[in-house]
């Protein structure tokens, strides 16, 4: 369903089984982004497939637009489509094959006006022109030795680019070439590798430091979004906190607008703000507690002309009402306690 007050957005799909089939809400459009984060599961016949289709029919089979299909122990990606029962021409991928068996992935599908282009774990992957229009699409269907964390919905809403303090840039998988008519809409902190359930979670190359700070160019603004893809640290986590901040000033400390702040003994989400330096009143209540030890997370802040509301896992959790203005101060997130972070993205 689309998740109310975030602009129509389809709320995201968090640990769905195997084999997963869930409608695409508003059908493709270019600049629309399909976000799938998983694991795949070692074995013999390692392999799983990823399917953009017209429909969820299986007598007749509904026609499939693209077929994504990495085998692991052959190396290779076979892209197709299926139109009225029939299979086309298969293409192969060209160059180094970018899933492991045992090993966690990002895909990224982008939607363009002549073809789908595909990045996984932050790099241009392959392109496969559309043999059947996008407009017919609706569903997307995963099945195979896979296992998914988190697939996510984007509808090609427009933003300016990021920069993390310390010189991290901006993530893009698809870079702009002549005659391209579509951009990604979201820019976003490079992805880490997803854990898979009940592991740590990987502090590869593209990992997020914890704690993070973080620059939101041009700070917020009424239909602003923050979207934080995290995992809980196993075990007995204490605590974590997201901060939405003016600057990161520690002495004297920098104004808060938001903490957001779980807190795993109390089972509680405390928010609060922080003006020169002394705290606010704080808001507890809430009708259920969101996180669990060792799993992962979708955390979603939309900033709105009175408010901040924040979605969990595609679920509105809370309002918090502003208590700092203009929200243009507010150009900071800061991230620190018992969590890891895959990705991190400004809308």
């Amino acid at each position: 369903m689309a998740y109310p007050g975030f602009g129509g957005m389809q709320a995201p799909v968090v640990n769905p089984g195997i084999p997963y089939i869930g409608e695409i809400q508003g059908g493709l459009q270019p600049g629309k982004m399909i976000t799938i984060q998983g694991f795949v599961i070692p074995g013999a016949d390692s392999r799983f497939h990823v399917n953009l289709q017209c429909g969820a029919s299986t007598q007749p089979r509904a026609d499939i637009a693209m077929h994504f299909n990495p085998r692991v122990m052959a190396g290779v990606v076979v892209r197709n489509c299926l139109q009225n029962q029939a299979w086309g021409g298969e293409e192969k991928q060209h160059g180094p094959f970018p899933f492991a068996m045992g090993q966690n992935f990002e895909m990224i599908i982008l939607t363009e006006p002549d073809k789908f282009k595909v990045a996984v774990n932050g790099q241009h992957f392959i392109e496969f022109r559309h043999r059947i229009p996008f407009q017919r699409v609706n569903t997307l269907a995963i099945d195979g030795k896979v296992q998914i964390q988190a697939i996510r919905f984007d509808s090609g809403m427009p933003g300016a680019p990021q920069a993390q303090k310390g010189g991290a840039p901006v993530f893009n998988p698809f870079p702009q070439v002549p005659g391209s008519l579509a951009a990604p809409p979201a820019p976003m902190v490079p992805p880490g590798p997803m854990a898979p359930p009940g592991a740590h979670p990987s502090s590869g190359p593209h990992a997020l430091q914890v704690p993070y700070i973080g620059s939101i160019a041009g700070g917020m603004y009424p239909g602003r979004m923050v979207i934080i893809n995290g995992t809980v640290h196993p075990g007995a986590p204490d605590r974590f906190h997201f901060n939405l901040q003016c600057g990161a000033s520690t002495a004297p400390r920098a104004d808060i607008a938001l903490q957001f702040n779980p807190r795993f003994a109390a089972r509680a989400v405390v928010r609060n703000s922080l003006i020169n330096n002394g705290w606010g009143g704080e808001e507890k209540d809430t009708p259920y507690f969101p996180f669990m030890p060792g799993q992962p997370f979708e955390l979603m802040v939309l900033c709105q002309q009175d408010s901040f509301k924040v979605a969990v896992n595609g679920q509105h959790f809370t309002e918090f009402r502003h208590r700092i203005q203009p929200l243009t101060r507010v150009d900071t997130l800061v991230v620190e306690g018992k969590v890891s972070l895959q990705q991190i993205r400004f809308t």
